[in-house]
């Protein structure tokens, strides 16, 4: 019985041990907020984004960067995941210069405002949810979005978006996750680690 409690305590430590060398990249931006990523995980602005597509990350990262035209003017970070899949999950941070409230009734005017501007966009999106949401000390709005194809978007893609207003200054952050309907819940757990750790 002592050495199974031995075993399981050994097994345990394990565990633990993986689980803070998973999480173990710290990124932090020249506009103030960071946050932890696990490894294999490759955060890229506008700084980094040539010498990423020269340096060693895989073929399939290298396309994805190649041909996606972001504008790092409004995204301050876009945080892929180095695979060899045909689509490569992503979390990007946005920083608008404004207070969002963690309200109920700003959760239900997001859902109301965002189906317009996609529509403008070009976008087709629905299956919109909202949420008020805590993650660590990050309280905010948490949406949930279906991205159909378009002559934007190819592929149907599943997002989820967690609006937070900074703690210590005038601005707030949205936080977006997208994947594949299918890919989804393998990596949502990162993205909600990386909501956990964020801070400015």
């Amino acid at each position: 019985m002592q050495r199974l409690s031995s075993s399981l305590l050994i097994f345990s430590l394990m565990l633990v041990g993986l689980a803070n060398t998973a999480f173990c990249e710290d990124y932090r931006d020249k506009s103030g907020f960071s946050f932890t990523h696990p490894t294999g995980w490759l955060p890229i602005n506008g700084s980094l984004k040539s010498e990423l597509i020269d340096g060693g990350i895989t073929d399939t990262a290298k396309d994805y960067l190649k041909k996606q035209s972001f504008d790092f003017e409004k995204i301050k970070v876009l945080l892929i995941r180095n695979g060899q899949d045909d689509f490569l999950e992503n979390v990007n941070v946005v920083v608008i210069d404004s207070k969002l409230p963690a309200t109920q009734e700003f959760a239900d005017l997001i859902v109301k405002i965002l189906p317009q501007q996609y529509k403008q966009m070009g976008m087709k999106v629905d299956n919109f949810k909202s949420k008020i949401q805590t993650f660590g000390s990050n309280k905010g709005v948490i949406v949930d979005q279906r991205m159909n194809p378009s002559e934007t978007v190819p592929n149907t893609l599943k997002q989820r978006q967690f609006y937070m207003a900074s703690q210590n200054e005038d601005k707030s952050y949205i936080i977006t996750y997208t994947a594949t309907p299918e890919t989804f819940r393998d990596h949502v757990k990162t993205y909600e680690e990386i909501l956990k750790s964020f801070a400015d």
